[in-house]
């Protein structure tokens, strides 16, 4: 949010060296660059990084409590080959993944990602789309194809909800700490960071931050209003003819 994602990078890649067990610390760092390849900013130096980074999450055996991981690591690596498509970038599949992971006609018109920096903490994604319904762990699939991964509740995430072809209006993002399972009561406050992905043909990546420390706490962190992008196709992987949606965000 500063403008200084070279810092950024470099804080997020000691972590990965600090917490190597951690699948987190693999994505954060993937995520990171996404937000430069997703605004335009395209290198492919660091497209091939962040892409080798997700391929070190989906290959490697990780605690129980992490289970599914996978899922949000697979849409992130699919919106970033869709990235390196479009820019002429060949071979960018993981040599390390089977290719029949790969979605010929993948498409995300709408991504919100979750994560937190507390371990064994519990935060909860909630997405209310335009028509009042709200996807959270109790209702994860909605009438208009939301779908929300798996609830995490031992640290970190990611929480993603996911919309193949969101209709146009205005998404609410809530974070609600629902508990923690820290044994001592010193572990203070919780960083929730929020991202709002835009699939398609001109990716946008937004993001927020948000700090919790009450169990059951609720609290909206930004508005992503979905509006018709018209002469747009869905690019990648060999998909198309549809319209994306393009997103604009605000913060609450």
């Amino acid at each position: 949010k500063s403008g200084q994602a070279p810092l950024a990078l470099a804080v997020l890649d000691r972590v990965r060296e600090i917490a190597p067990v951690e699948p987190q610390s693999y994505l954060d760092g993937a995520l990171v660059r996404a937000l430069d390849l997703l605004s335009g900013k395209v290198c492919e130096a660091q497209l091939r990084k962040a892409l080798e980074l997700i391929a070190v999450v989906l290959t490697h055996q990780w605690a129980d409590r992490f289970s599914e991981v996978e899922w949000p690591a697979l849409i992130l690596l699919q919106m970033l080959i869709q990235v390196g498509d479009r820019e002429g970038i060949k071979d960018l599949w993981p040599e390390t993944l089977d290719p029949s992971l790969r979605s010929s006609d993948f498409s995300a018109g709408l991504v919100v990602w979750l994560g937190w920096d507390t371990d064994k903490t519990d935060i909860d994604l909630h997405v209310v789309e335009p028509s009042g319904n709200e996807v959270y762990y109790s209702n994860p699939r909605s009438p208009i194809g939301g779908h929300l991964s798996k609830d995490f509740t031992q640290g970190y995430g990611p929480e993603v909800y996911l919309c193949k072809n969101p209709p146009v209006g205005e998404y609410k993002v809530k974070a609600k700490y629902y508990a923690s399972h820290q044994q001592s009561s010193l572990t203070g406050a919780t960083s929730a960071v929020i991202w709002a992905l835009q699939g398609g043909p001109r990716p946008e990546l937004k993001f927020d931050t948000v700090r919790l420390d009450r169990n059951k706490e609720m609290m909206e962190v930004m508005q992503v209003n979905v509006t018709d992008s018209a002469g747009s196709d869905s690019g990648g992987g060999g998909g198309g003819g549809e319209e994306a949606p393009a997103v604009g965000s605000s913060t609450a």
